[in-house]
This record gives C-alpha cells, structure tokens and sequence, in this order.
C-alpha cells in the first residue's frame, strides 16, 4: 500500500498533533443547503434525508478508488479555496459491504482529487485515502492510504482537517478524546480550487443500496489552539540499524492538550 513522502508525512503529523489539542470544534451544521450526487454512475440511484441535525445519506457502488474511480452516494456543502475543519459522528451504516465517511473533493468527477476518512463494515476498519495530481514523468494521479482495525464499530466521530497543502485524520468514542488513524495519519492535499466537504457512503456493490447515518455535523475553519513538533524520527522501525521509533497510533490527546 502506497504511503505519503516523508515530507507531507512529517507536515501531517505536526498538523495532527495542532488539531488534535483543539478543545473546541468547527461550526456545527444545522441548517445546511446541501448538495447530492451519485459519484461514478451507480445502477441504483442514491438520496439523503436531513433532518433535525442528522443526515441519511443511503447509495450503491463498489467504493472509493476502485480500480482508480469512486462510486457511491455524495452529500455535500460547496466552499470556497482554503483551509476547513469538518467533524461528525458516523452513527452506523445498514449494510456489511458498506463503506462510509468524511469526504472532500474537486467535483464529482469518479477520479477527481480528494481525500477521505473511511470507515469498511466488512472488517471494521477505518482508513484514510488521498488522490493528488501526478508527478512528473508519472500521469496518473498519486494515490495515498492508510488505516487501522477497530475494536467496536460506530458509533465513532471522525474528524478531517485541512491546513495548507495537508491534511489530517483522526478518531474518538466520545468527541472528546482523539486518537490518530495509522502511523502516518494524514498527508499532503492536493485540492487548490473550491472544496466539495461532506459524507459519502457506498454499499460494496453496484446494484444494492445501504445507507449510513451521521449526526453532530461542524464544518469550519481549523480552530487550532497548541502547535507543537516532534523530536528525531518518528516514523516506523528498521530491522536493518535497530532504529526504532514512536507508534504514534497508540497516542491519545485529551481534551487539555495532554498526551498520553
């Protein structure tokens, strides 16, 4: 599985460790003008129903980046270029092929650039995925990943942040208290335009729908109060020179700032 560059991997982890201490969240959605789209041309057509500050979004397809498109449901708010913080609590999805989450891109072309926090019914995972342009000689656009196995499944926040040319992802059971997704939980954004910031779902199959549901839906910009860095290399091991590093998925930072 591709990982980030060291560069964006170091920057996304600074960044996470910014947003991550932040007591207070973005703005939170209650009376939103969203938008739909079936991403990639699904057999069954999706919806969403948004009521009270809880959003339905129920669609088919096989998922995000499959063989290099993402198919699904779409619900989203248009905003202008720049940084935002969007911050939901996945309540649960009805199907165990579902796919489900966080999701920002260019438009709602299959293969646009984006980047999305995802959680997979079938194994109880939540994973990160980022398409960016190509980098010369290559043409096709770059894509980036990572993720982790749960202990239990929704209800689960997930929180995405964008900041710059990167991006950080991160989970909690409460709200509260924030843990990373993987090692490297974020990377470099590849999104210079207007933003598409919303959920998605799909249902792991082109002609059957699921739905999933979210709820506690802020959407602004970072509210980044700490910033901090790290000290010497922490990213991963190596069995050739015995170097070892931090795991800094096992991190949690309190609602105070403290990490444990």
């Amino acid at each position: 599985m591709p990982t980030t560059s060291r560069s964006h991997a170091l920057a996304a982890t600074l960044l996470w460790c910014a947003a991550a201490v932040a007591q207070v969240p973005a703005d939170l959605v209650t009376d939103a003008s969203w938008q739909t789209a079936d991403l990639g041309a699904p057999a069954t057509p999706g919806s969403h129903t948004w009521r009270q500050g809880t959003l339905t979004v129920t669609g088919a397809g096989a998922g995000l980046n499959v063989k290099g498109v993402d198919q699904g449901r779409f619900v989203y708010l248009t905003r202008a270029a720049g940084d935002f913080e969007l911050v939901a609590r996945l309540a649960g999805v009805t199907a165990e092929g579902a796919v489900a989450g966080l999701m920002a891109r260019a438009d709602n072309a299959p293969a646009a650039l984006m980047t999305a926090l995802v959680f997979k019914a079938q194994d109880n995972s939540l994973g990160w995925l980022s398409r960016t342009p190509a980098a010369p000689p290559q043409t096709r656009p770059r894509v980036d990943a990572g993720g982790m196995k749960l202990v239990a499944p929704p209800p689960l926040w997930l929180r995405l942040v964008r900041l710059g040319a990167n991006f950080a992802v991160y989970r909690s059971r409460d709200g509260h208290l924030w843990s990373m997704i993987s090692n490297v939980s974020g990377g470099a954004f590849g999104i210079d335009g207007p933003l598409q910031v919303g959920c998605f779902v799909a249902s792991g199959a082109k002609d059957a729908a699921a739905s999933a549901t979210f709820d506690q839906i802020h959407l602004g910009p970072p509210r980044l109060r700490w910033r901090t860095s790290w000290v010497g290399n922490t990213f991963g091991c190596r069995a050739s020179d015995s170097h070892v590093s931090n795991g800094l998925s096992a991190m949690w930072v309190a609602p105070d700032g403290a990490c444990y």
